[in-house]
């Protein structure tokens, strides 16, 4: 919330804005592809591509085209956004298991918010430690920081590090 606190986000000895950098999630169930933040920052990188080389005179043409007749409905200015929403431009959900969806979910939140942070809550009750293990190599070759937080102790996982926090908030 933007207030002083007992916690810093640094990237390189740099505070950075947690807002800004983490993905808190508590409902791992809930998770949406295709939420209003991610559609609308997935419209703008398709507008940005509208302009691109390799797109520009397709663009043009189109964009010719739709003006045309949108001054036949007496409007002039083409939105891409809107005109994204209108044909219902979304992510479609490809992926057969729950694991594939969190990771698939993580990779769109890091490339369109520049999320490098995810945070889960008890994300443990709901993967085996095989599945945490695939997690953490997905998460450490798309170059993302996963912190889990726990409510319960559980195993150590390999390679990780570990930290216990009493209900006073002293580490153990």
């Amino acid at each position: 919330e933007g207030k002083e606190g007992r916690f810093v986000l640094s990237d390189n000895e740099k505070e950075v804005d947690i807002s800004k950098n983490v993905e808190l999630i508590f409902n791992i169930f809930a998770l949406d592809i295709n939420e209003r933040k991610l559609i609308s920052k997935l419209y703008m990188e398709l507008e940005k591509l509208t302009a691109d080389e390799r797109f520009y005179v397709k663009t043009q043409e189109m964009k010719q085209y739709l003006q045309e007749y949108l001054l036949q409905l007496e409007q002039d200015e083409i939105d891409f956004a809107s005109l994204f929403k209108a044909f219902g431009i979304k992510y479609e959900v490809l992926e057969e298991n729950f694991l594939e969806r969190l990771v698939r979910y993580m990779r769109i939140v890091e490339r369109l918010l520049k999320k490098k942070l995810f945070v889960f809550v008890n994300l443990r009750s709901y993967l085996s430690n095989q599945q945490i293990d695939e997690l953490i190599k997905e998460a450490t070759y798309q170059e993302i920081q996963l912190l889990l937080i726990e409510t319960c102790a559980r195993d150590c996982i390999e390679g990780v590090t570990r930290y216990i926090i009493d209900k006073d908030g002293c580490e153990i």
